[in-house]
Order: C-alpha cells, then structure tokens, then sequence
C-alpha cells in the first residue's frame, strides 16, 4: 500500500474515530447530567482526568518507538522490529505494574479529596472500575498501536477503538435507562471497552508475527526520557485545568467546565487524531531521505491543517454557546451559559492545534531531546497562569492559562522545525500564523454580526451552524486563494495525476 493511500485510510480513519466519540461525548454525558445531576458528572470527569494522568508513566516510550521502527519498517527488517517490540513490551510490564499502584492509591486518597455529597465508598469502588480499563490497555494493546502507528495502519487501531466506544456506549444507554446505579453502569462500559485491547491483539499476532523472546535492546528506547517532556506537555495541558478546579473549586464548576471542554477539546481531537498518520507519513520520507519531497509535502499538510483550524474553531466559537444553551437544557443547579468562557477554550484549543504539523514532523525526525525544554516550559506557564489567572477571572483563567501555555508550545515547535528541519524561512511561519490567526477572529466577528436569531432547538441549531460554515468556508478559500496559491497548485495536480489527466 503506497504512502497516499495509507495517508488517506489513517485520516479517514481518524475522522471516523471522532466521529464515534463525538456522538458518545454528546449521548451518554446528557444523560448522565439528567439521571444524576452535575455533581456525579463533575465527580467522573474528575476521576477520568486524574487517571489521564497515569499515562505519564509510559510517556515518552510510544514516540521513541514509533519513531525507531519507521526505517526497520521501511527496510523490511524483522529482526529489527522484534528486538524493538520486544524491549518495548518489557518496559510496558514494568508501567502496568506501576498504573495499577497509582489506580489503587488515587482510589485510597481522592475520595478525601473530593468536594461532594459522596461519600469514601461510593468514590473508591469507582475509581477502580473505571480505572481497570486504563490498565489493561496499559498491560496488553499499547505495545501493539505503536507498530501500527508506525506501520502506518493507525485505521486498524481506529477501528478496533471505534467499536469497543459504541459497545461501550449502547450498553451504558441501556442500563441508565433500566434504572441503574453509575457503578453498574461503569461495570458495563468497561466490559465492552476491554474488547479494543482483546481484539488488537489477536490481530496483531496474526498479522506481525512478533518474536518477543529475542532480547531487547534499551539503546533503542534511549531517547525515551527526552519524548517524555514532550507527551507530560500534552497530557498536563489537557488534564491542569480539570486538575486544579477539583482541588479548588465545587463539583458543579467541574461539571461546567467540562461540558464546554467537551466540544472543544472534541474539535481538536480531530486534528490529533489526523496527526498520528501524518507522523507516520514524515517518517516514511524521512527514512528514504527524501528531503525536496518532505518539503512539498510537508507545505501542502501545513496549508490544509491551517486552513481547516479556522474553520473549525471559528464555528466552534460562534456554536459552542447557543448549543450548551440547548444540550444543558432542564438542568438547573448551575448555570452553564459562560460565552466569554467558551470563546476562551476554543481560542485555547485553537492554539494547541497549531503546533500539530511541527509536532509531526519533529517526532517523524525522532528530535526528542532538542525540543523537550520547551516542552516543560508550557507545562509551568499554563500552570502558573492557570491558577493567577483563577483567583481573578474564575474558570476563564483556566483557559487563559491553557491558551498562554499552548501558544508558547506551538509557536516553539514551529520555529524548531522551519530552522532544523524543513529548513524554511522565519517569514513563512510569521505569515502563516498571522493570516490564520486573523481569519479566525474574522469569521467570529462576521458570523455574530448576521442577524440571526439565536436556535433553541437542535434543528434550529443545525440550520444556524451550517450558515455559518458556508461563511466560514468561503473566508477560507478566499484567503487560500491570495496567500496559498502554490499548495492550491499543488493539490490541483495531485487531483489531475488520480483522474489519470
């Protein structure tokens, strides 16, 4: 299978994934908040985001391997793959063994924690049942997403992850519609959500025929510390603010902060997840050496993402309220239309997107280590904002902290990669940022000035949204037109060369 092809099935597959787990993200928290209340909303999300946490114990070694096998995999060298996925498993026993230590003692300590109407019963025993699924995925299918990743077959582990989620979500529908306590609905989450890593690793065996008894070979891992930095950035940056409102604020301001981290924070999973395949792309042509093909493509996948972020997070701006307005109807104990909050978290969300096309070339060229201070540097800025800002502004200094530490990251891993790597002048990235950038206020601006009146229902909802993505697209394209003419060109002939012209 060629490279656009793989490229194509991994972001089609990305889009895929997303879409399931927008529709699970939009479902089963609804009726969660209408079965429950805001405070067992709030007191999962805190649960989830502490657990996020304890993927920090494998950061670093998925990039690291990931990059280590896109030349073995190239090559076609199979003993090189097997003592790379051998030393991979190796270190992934000992962090499964150290997720499952750091279940049991966030399951012992936050119930203390909490600020709620629980009590310490109630929060342990759930905290162990959501946590399991985390540390079986730890124990068994990370190792083998990473070969996929690398191999460029993301859509495999896409697929698998896709339908373990609807499983998982008609299960949880059925059982809160029957009546059911949260634990027993959690019980049956997590026994579909086990199939992802049940049946990946039936595939793989199939498939790859790994040796894991050779003997390992830590030298190709050595790096691991180095991507460390990078991957705690992006997992504190998207766990720091739900971590310090539940260590200061009430349950309810959780549940807020959520549920508007919830579409934006879906929006950019978008991207991440067409990141993977792009990573895998950069590495391919990365391993052949050739340099004047990365840099074309390399300037087409740039043009594309920058062009798709203002569309996205401009309507996402301009939607996000009048559709928490709509999805949080009926729920009273707090209210949850904060517009200047939800532009905030878009405009945060924004940010950290800009860095996905560096973020892929800079791990497809496995420079971990010359990138890691930066990473550590975002990580205190949005800690340190977050919580001065906090003090002042409430949950809307949690997103300017988030924004402020996003911005600096991205804005870092750009300039690396345009002097290092696509060795690209400073200007190219100065207009693109600014044009970009700019397009998206553009279109909030042009978008809240129509004359529209605001939708109270989901059709009402829909019909508004696709009036402003037909603005929004159309202020895209005409500022790919003035200032993209050269990717345009580009696609043009990638599109003529299919048809067979």
């Amino acid at each position: 299978m060629g490279r656009a092809n793989a490229l194509k099935k991994n972001i089609l597959a990305g889009w895929l994934g997303e879409a399931v787990t927008l529709i699970s993200g939009l479902i089963l928290p609804r009726l969660i908040l209408v079965a429950f209340g805001s405070s067992c909303n709030g007191l999962l999300s805190s649960i989830v985001q502490f657990l996020n946490f304890s993927t920090l114990l494998r950061a670093g070694v998925g990039a690291v391997t990931r990059a280590a096998l896109f030349k073995p995999l190239a090559d076609g060298n199979k003993n090189e793959i097997d003592k790379i996925m051998a030393t991979t498993q190796s270190y992934m026993n000992k962090i499964s063994f150290l997720v499952g230590l750091y279940i049991a003692i966030l399951a012992i300590v936050y119930p203390f924690v909490a600020k709620g109407e629980y009590n310490w019963w109630y929060i342990f025993t759930l905290t162990f049942i959501i946590g399991s699924t985390t540390f079986v995925d730890n124990l068994v299918g990370v190792k083998y997403k990473v070969l996929f990743q690398a191999d460029q077959k993301y859509y495999v582990e896409i697929i698998c992850v896709a339908v373990s989620k609807i499983a998982s979500l008609i299960i949880s529908v059925v059982l809160i519609k029957l009546g059911y306590g949260i634990h027993i609905v959690k019980i049956g989450a997590a026994l579909a959500t086990l199939l992802n890593p049940l049946v990946i690793t039936i595939y793989s065996k199939k498939t790859y025929n790994i040796d894991f008894s050779v003997e390992g070979d830590n030298s190709v891992i050595s790096q691991r510390w180095d991507a460390f930095a990078q991957q705690m950035a992006i997992i504190v940056n998207s766990n720091v603010g739900l971590t310090i409102l539940s260590l200061f604020a009430k349950l309810t301001e959780i549940s807020v902060y959520t549920v508007h981290y919830m579409v934006s924070h879906m929006m950019e999973s978008v991207f991440v997840a067409t990141t993977v395949g792009v990573t895998s792309t950069f590495g391919n042509i990365i391993a052949k050496n050739e340099d004047e093909n990365l840099k074309k493509v390399f300037l087409f996948i740039e043009w594309g993402f920058f062009a798709a972020f203002a569309v996205v997070f401009s309507i996402t701006a301009v939607m996000i309220t009048p559709f928490i307005s709509i999805y949080t109807d009926g729920v009273s104990d707090v209210n949850y239309i904060r517009p200047i909050f939800a532009i905030m978290m878009t405009a945060a969300a924004f940010g950290s997107c800009m860095r996905r096309p560096y973020q892929s070339l800079v791990e497809a060229a496995g420079h971990f280590k010359q990138t890691r201070n930066s990473a550590v540097a975002e990580v205190i800025i949005n800690v340190v904002v977050s919580i001065i800002m906090l003090k002042f502004f409430g949950i809307i200094g949690v997103a300017i902290g988030s924004f402020a530490g996003s911005l600096f990251r991205s804005l870092h891993l750009a300039l690396y990669s345009m002097k290092n790597i696509i060795k690209l002048p400073k200007r190219h990235l100065v207009k693109t940022y600014i044009v970009y950038f700019a397009t998206f206020l553009i279109i909030i601006l042009v978008c809240n000035k129509m004359v529209v009146a605001r939708p109270d229902n989901y059709f009402s909802w829909a019909c508004y949204a696709i009036l402003v993505s037909v603005v929004a697209v159309v202020i895209v394209a005409v500022v790919s037109l003035v200032f993209n003419r050269h990717e345009l060109i580009y696609l043009k002939n990638k599109l003529l060369s299919k048809s067979g012209k």
